[in-house]
């Protein structure tokens, strides 16, 4: 399935992407170890990063470097990185810098409105 994902996009777009797959379960199998700081503050950002295989949430994790306790909070369930940010210092925080590593290319990421519902919409299939 993976590799129909990939080259349909390649075919209408003219470019490999990555995909990766994560089962419903595996995500509500995550939300319900998230930990409580994630989503509690509607004026923070809340995140979620999904890790593509064949990387680990630890080896991202790594790759990104010790977060920044003064300015997120960072925790990781399964294949879901949690993040959470206040908006007014977002900008220095370590996470927020990911785009320009190389472990961007194994991450997709969601807030955390996005995510849950992507849950409450599996429940309806």
């Amino acid at each position: 399935m993976l590799k129909q994902c990939e080259e349909a996009i390649e075919k209408q777009f003219g470019f490999h992407i990555v995909c990766a797959v994560v089962s419903a379960d595996e995500v509500k199998d995550s939300l319900a170890h998230a930990p409580k700081w994630w989503d509690e503050k509607p004026e923070d950002k809340h995140n979620a990063l999904f890790i593509i295989a064949p990387k680990t949430a630890e080896e991202i994790m790594k790759e990104i470097g010790e977060a920044k306790p003064e300015y997120e909070k960072v925790a990781a369930h399964g294949r879901i990185i949690f993040w959470t940010a206040p908006l007014a210092t977002f900008g220095r925080t370590r996470y927020s810098k990911v785009v320009g590593t190389s472990a961007y290319q194994f991450i997709t990421i969601r807030n955390s409105r996005t995510t849950k519902k992507l849950v409450e919409l599996s429940d309806l299939y």
